[in-house]
């Protein structure tokens, strides 16, 4: 191959990698909680913030529906596996969300503190986050 040819190649490729590629998985902050979600349920936020501010990038209620907002998009998922397991985990709208927590301590007479990790993973490319997460969760 010449030169020009190899620049040439090298161009395309370059633009598949560009435009053939999906967005990095974001997760953004709820702006108001799904009506599915009322009463008893889990709320967390990243374990670097105040999970007291009402800034959410998880949620879920005991009837093993969560919700996450990846890159402005709400997803709906369902709880996959056994709800009294120590992960839980949860699929839908082409992602499975691993939840990994522990409760820390009690806050109120039904409410309790958890920490642990959320694993984000699309099933389209098998891109994946972990996040270290914290919240409080109760009815």
């Amino acid at each position: 191959m010449n030169k020009l040819s190899n620049i040439t190649l090298g161009v395309y490729f370059l633009v598949i990698t560009i435009f053939g590629r999906q967005p990095s998985i974001k997760l953004s902050f709820f702006d108001k909680i799904p009506a599915e979600i009322d009463g008893c349920g889990h709320y967390y936020t990243y374990g670097s913030l105040d999970y007291q501010n009402s800034k959410y990038v998880f949620v879920t209620n005991l009837q093993g529906l969560a919700f996450i907002r990846i890159n402005g998009r709400q997803i709906s998922l369902k709880q996959t596996n056994d709800k009294y397991a120590k992960v839980s985990i949860y699929k839908g709208g082409g992602y499975t969300v691993v939840e990994e927590t522990k409760t820390v301590r009690q806050t109120g007479d039904e409410v309790w503190l958890s920490r642990g990790t959320l694993k984000v993973i699309r099933h389209s490319d098998k891109q994946e986050i972990l996040i270290w997460i914290h919240g409080e969760g109760g009815c």
